[in-house]
């Protein structure tokens, strides 16, 4: 009988001791993987967030401090006549305006000027006392004489258009009086620019069809007709407005896109991390 085979079958197997003590092992060490996997997620995800938060904080001040800086730039008139100009919007005293939302709530900013690119140029030049201008072509329709009305030409003069025939305005450079004809000489291929004012605020609902919050900036041109036409960055959860000695302080907050179960945050009481930027710009065109 052959019982050198047999012996070495028994010592190739393992007890079932040996078995349990592997397992167990291999338990261990699977666990200690996956934990170790779930915390470098969890991790790199709050450092995605936090690199988000930053960066939209960062590109809302941006946007915002643009057309602050730009402010009173178009309008060279006295404050106090500023609304003889500007009618479309109630309440312009100011080129630089805001409202303070309740219980911390998001302000509302308000600025007047013109921040856009010329939106036409003139096809013939006018001389003096000329109270018709004639844009390039299909330039007419970017004017109007309600909310598209004021126009700043050739960068020397403000005037309103009182009536629009195809490419051909009529102005007045006098708020409430027609016609007023231009004071100075203008060259063919003088830029029209259209002054504005532009808002400000946040829709800071997690409700809203993004679910998300955002910073919008309403032109109020009718041109962009909702909140989502006139999102300028996601992720704005508030934006305050105060005055500082140096100008005007600007605090965007931003919220993460995920809510992390491993923190609460102390003010608010939610599980959303949150981050908050303040800068303060000078308007470089203020009116007297």
């Amino acid at each position: 009988m052959n019982t050198t085979g047999a012996s070495h079958n028994r010592r190739a197997g393992f007890t079932l001791a040996e078995a349990i003590i592997a397992i167990t092992i291999s338990v261990f060490v699977l666990t200690g993987m996956v934990i170790s996997f779930v915390s470098q997620t969890r991790e790199y995800r709050r450092h995605r967030d936090s690199v988000e938060m930053r960066q939209n904080a960062s590109a809302a001040a941006t946007r915002v401090v643009q057309d602050l800086r730009l402010a009173g730039y178009g309008l060279p008139v006295p404050s106090s006549r500023l609304t003889q100009w500007i009618t479309w919007v109630s309440g312009t005293t100011n080129v630089v305006r805001y409202i303070n939302g309740a219980s911390g709530a998001p302000d509302r900013l308000f600025l007047a000027g013109a921040f856009d690119p010329p939106a036409a140029a003139l096809l013939n030049p006018i001389v003096r006392g000329n109270t018709s201008v004639t844009l390039q072509t299909g330039q007419g329709s970017q004017f109007n004489t309600t909310n598209r009305k004021l126009i700043f030409i050739d960068r020397q003069e403000l005037a309103r258009v009182t009536a629009v025939s195809g490419d051909v305005l009529t102005i007045s450079t006098h708020p409430t009086l027609s016609p007023r004809g231009v004071r100075y000489p203008h060259a063919a291929g003088s830029p029209i620019e259209l002054v504005q004012v532009v808002e400000y605020a946040c829709d800071s609902s997690l409700t809203n069809s993004l679910r998300r919050p955002y910073l919008y900036r309403n032109d109020n041109r009718g041109v962009l007709t909702n909140r989502l036409q006139q999102l300028t960055t996601l992720g704005i959860q508030n934006f305050q407005v105060a005055p500082s000695t140096n100008g005007i302080a600007l605090t965007f907050t931003a919220i993460a896109q995920r809510i992390d179960p491993a923190y609460t945050d102390p003010t608010v009481g939610d599980h959303y991390r949150r981050f908050s930027l303040t800068t303060t710009a000078v308007p470089r065109n203020p009116v007297p």
